[in-house]
């Protein structure tokens, strides 16, 4: 089902699925997936799974660094725009805390504002 909103968050640090995952369940606004591109999946996919326990969840197993890379999150990001239905999409970084009201705000200026980048 298509969501309004995919909240898109990638990670490989350990912890902070609980922060994230407290966030929006207390949100206003409920027509939104989650979509976690998780760069640690080897060593807690079921548990990420099993803790989140909702339909909204898209779980994406973020790919490996490619030789001579420096970093992977470029194509973690395209992996999750990929995976994300949404007709707004959030980037929400590991660790931070939101209002209730955080995706009432984010969809207000969409609505406003129309295809834009804020």
């Amino acid at each position: 089902m298509k969501r309004k909103v995919s909240l898109l968050n990638i990670t490989n640090r350990a912890g902070g699925i609980d922060i994230l995952w407290a966030n929006m369940k207390r949100q206003s606004f409920t027509d939104w997936e989650l979509v976690i591109v998780d760069g640690l999946w080897r060593e807690r996919e079921q548990e990420v799974k099993e803790y989140i326990n909702d339909s909204r969840l898209v779980y994406v197993r973020q790919s490996d660094k490619r030789e001579g890379a420096l970093t992977n999150l470029a194509h973690a990001d395209n992996d999750g725009f990929r995976a994300c239905s949404g007709e707004l999409i959030v980037c929400l970084q590991d660790y931070v805390w939101v209002l209730p009201t955080a995706l009432d705000a984010f969809w207000g200026h969409y609505a406003r504002l129309g295809d834009c980048l804020v």
